[in-house]
């Protein structure tokens, strides 16, 4: 009984509450806090899932085809879903208030230590025109014609057999 219970526990508690931590006290440093909501719209997809499967199992259960004995499996695995679901959708409200006071604690160390930050004025999406290149100081000249060199006279190989006359 004691192991169902902590299965039920663990299976409620959800990522966000696990591993989401929010922001400390004011600091000389940033806070060290988690300020991405993965965990938490984990948290959430677990609770939308269990929930529909909560609702999934009592409309099974409302069934006139279902034995009493299955109806009330039914009716408790519905009511052991719709309390992961309850369990895991206080898990991510929790993980996504967390995550919000760490961006907002981020945001006001970043105040304190740099003035005007966060800037008010947003980063221009693009660089400035590049600049031509300065103007040259003569006008640009031809290079002169360069003069090739003959090619080499004909000259047979030594290894060549000599040439022969008929």
């Amino acid at each position: 009984m004691t192991r169902v219970l902590a299965a039920l526990l663990l299976a409620t508690t959800g990522c966000s509450s696990l591993f989401v931590s929010g922001p400390g006290a004011p600091a000389p440093t940033p806070p060290e806090c988690t300020t991405v909501n993965l965990f938490p719209v984990i948290d959430s997809a677990g609770a939308v899932v269990f929930g529909i499967a909560s609702l999934a199992l009592f409309a099974i259960s409302s069934d006139s085809h279902v034995s009493d004995e299955d109806r009330g499996v039914l009716q408790l695995g519905g009511v052991l879903y719709g309390a992961s679901a309850i369990g895991l959708g206080f898990s991510a409200s929790g993980g996504y208030a967390k995550t919000r006071r760490c961006r907002q604690a981020q945001a006001e160390w970043g105040a304190r230590r740099y003035p005007g930050y966060p800037h008010p004025y947003p980063m221009q999406p693009y660089p400035s025109p590049a600049q031509p290149y300065p103007a040259q100081p003569y006008p640009a000249q031809p290079y002169p014609a360069q003069p090739y060199p003959a090619p080499a006279p004909y000259a047979p190989s030594p290894y060549a057999p000599p040439p022969t006359t008929p």
